[in-house]
């Protein structure tokens, strides 16, 4: 039953979690008020939440995720942001992000909301991200109505 049931989790971590799980990627301004992008695929936890919190620790990396991200959402966060001139949407490389403007030429613009809990109360996607700017960390929901420190 054991094999069995490692057999089940790998398949659903696999082919279940990692399909369009979406989410809101957002960032809290000084003055409390969000700007936050669309993320199309791996919004668990284990997915995007993981990637924020190895590799988007500073300021400056956060910065250019957002500027990325704030133009039409993405498709992925990886380790990397910029990848070599044939990466594409089409032509992903490895731990490279892809965003839906840089990489398919899309334009959307980024939803606001007033605060921490207007964002709480009218994200629509399974997962919500949010960076605090003024203590320099992530937190998650994940519609439980409260947030938490990844």
């Amino acid at each position: 039953m054991s094999e069995f049931k490692n057999y089940f989790y790998k398949k659903i971590n696999e082919d279940i979690l990692t399909e369009s799980t979406k989410s809101m990627i957002g960032i809290e301004h000084s003055n409390g008020s969000i700007e936050a992008f669309y993320c199309h695929n791996d919004g668990y936890l284990g997915g995007v939440g993981k990637n924020l919190k190895s590799y988007y620790k500073d300021d400056k990396k956060v910065k250019e995720l957002f500027k990325l991200g704030m133009v039409a959402g993405a498709s992925t966060i990886e380790k990397n942001l910029e990848g070599s001139k044939y990466h594409s949407f089409t032509n992903p490389e490895n731990d490279t992000s892809i965003f839906y403007g840089r990489d398919r030429g899309k334009n959307q613009r980024p939803e606001k909301f007033k605060d921490r809990n207007d964002f709480l109360r009218n994200y629509d996607q399974s997962y919500a991200y949010l960076y605090v700017e003024k203590e320099s960390v992530w937190y998650y929901t994940d519609g439980d109505n409260d947030w938490t420190k990844i």
